[in-house]
C-alpha cells in the first residue's frame, strides 16, 4: 500500500539491534506493536508474508468495530472499506487510503499491543475437525459435521486472523495445547448493545450496525447478492437469530439444526456453507450469516444472501433482535 514507512522503534537494545532480554516471540512481537508510520511511499518488501503496520491497522480497526475482515496483514479492498468508513465516522477524508491522519487517529485511541505472546489452551483447539470437505453440496452432506480443517484455522478464526497469518508469524509452531503462539489482539465479538437498525450498502459492499440513537456502532465487509439472486431494495425486518444453522442445498433454506437431518440437509459448524449463524429476514428467501473461507468476504459471491466472517456475523446477531429494521441501499 502507498504511503507507509516501517519502523520498528524499540528501546532498551542490546547492540545487535535486538531488545534485550525478549524471547523470539516477543521480539517479533515488539517489531510490530512498534511500528511507526513515517508518511512516505515504501517499496513492499519482496517475499514477506505481511506487512507489519498493515497488521497493526487491521488490529486497531477490527478492535474500534471497523473489520477488515480476516487480520492478514496484506493490503486489499477489505481494508480500503474499513479505512473508508472509519474516517467518515471520524471528519478525516475518506479515500480508503492510510494517511498520516488516520494512524495518529488510530494508535492514539488505542495505545495497546496489538500483537501478543499466547499459550494454547486445549478449548482453543478442541475441534470438532472435519480434515476433507468436499467443494460438492451433496458429498457435503454425507459428513456428520462442518468442522475445522485444522486446530491452526480454529485458532485463527478465534483471533479474526487468516490463517496464513498466524503460521507466518509462528514458522514451524504444531499449535498444541501447552504451545506458545503469537496471536493478534482483535476486538470482542459483542457490540455491548442493542442495534437498532443495519443497513446493507450493496455498491460498497458493507454491512452497518447502528444504535438506537442513531450512532454508528460497527461496519463490516460482506458479500451482497449475486447474480443468480441480486439483493433486494428497501426495508426487511429481521425475522429471527439461528445459532448453529443447517443448510438443505436442495430446497436453498436455512433451518435451525435439529437432531434428525435430512439427506439433503447439510450440517452445521463453521465450514458449513451459512457459518455459525444465521440472521433471517422477513423475506425469507434473503439473510445474513457467516461462512468458511473468511479471505473470500467482500469479494466472491455464493448463494445471494450477505455473507460476513464468522466472527462478524456473531458479533451482529447477538446485537439484534427480532423487529431490527434492515436496509438495503
Amino acid at each position: 500500500m502507498a504511503g507507509l514507512v516501517l519502523a520498528a522503534v524499540v528501546s532498551g537494545c542490546s547492540r545487535n539491534g535486538d531488545p534485550a532480554g525478549l524471547s523470539p516471540l516477543d521480539r517479533a512481537a515488539e517489531a510490530v506493536n512498534r511500528t511507526a508510520f513515517a508518511g512516505k511511499p515504501a517499496a513492499a518488501k519482496p517475499g514477506a508474508a505481511y506487512d507489519p503496520a498493515i497488521l497493526k491497522v487491521q488490529v486497531l480497526l477490527d478492535r474500534a468495530r471497523f473489520s477488515p475482515g480476516a487480520i492478514d496483514g496484506r493490503a486489499g479492498e477489505n481494508l480500503e472499506r474499513a479505512l473508508k468508513a472509519y474516517a467518515q465516522a471520524n471528519g478525516l477524508n475518506a479515500d480508503g487510503k492510510l494517511t498520516a491522519a488516520l494512524w495518529n487517529r488510530l494508535t492514539k485511541a488505542d495505545p495497546r499491543p496489538v500483537v501478543r505472546s499466547y499459550v494454547i489452551d486445549a478449548d482453543d483447539v478442541a475441534g470438532p475437525f472435519s480434515e476433507r470437505i468436499p467443494q460438492d453440496l451433496a458429498a457435503m452432506a454425507d459428513l456428520d459435521q462442518l468442522g475445522y480443517r485444522t486446530p491452526a484455522e480454529e485458532l485463527a478464526e478465534s483471533f479474526h486472523m487468516a490463517p496464513a497469518l498466524l503460521e507466518a508469524l509462528n514458522p514451524g509452531a504444531d499449535f498444541r495445547p501447552g504451545s506458545t503462539v503469537l496471536v493478534a489482539v482483535p476486538g470482542g465479538d459483542d457490540l455491548g448493545e442493542d442495534v437498532g437498525k443495519v443497513e446493507i450498502d450493496r455498491a460498497e459492499g458493507v454491512v452497518r450496525a447502528f444504535g438506537g440513537d442513531g450512532r454508528l456502532l460497527a461496519a463490516y465487509p460482506a458479500t451482497v447478492g449475486s447474480r443468480a439472486r441480486p439483493a433486494p431494495s428497501g426495508p426487511l425486518l429481521v425475522d429471527a437469530v439461528q445459532a448453529a444453522p443447517s443448510y438443505n442445498y436442495v430446497s436453498d433454506k436455512v433451518t435451525q439444526a435439529g437432531s434428525i437431518r435430512l439427506r439433503d440437509e447439510i450440517a452445521p459448524g463453521p465450514n458449513n456453507p451459512v457459518g455459525v449463524v444465521w440472521i433471517a429476514l422477513s423475506d425469507d428467501a434473503y439473510g445474513l450469516h457467516g461462512g468458511p473461507d473468511p479471505a473470500d468476504v467482500g469479494k466472491a459471491a455464493e448463494h445471494g444472501w450477505v455473507r460476513m466472517t464468522n466472527w462478524d456475523a456473531r458479533e451482529l446477531a447477538r446485537g439484534v433482535t427480532q423487529g431490527v429494521l434492515v436496509l438495503f441501499k
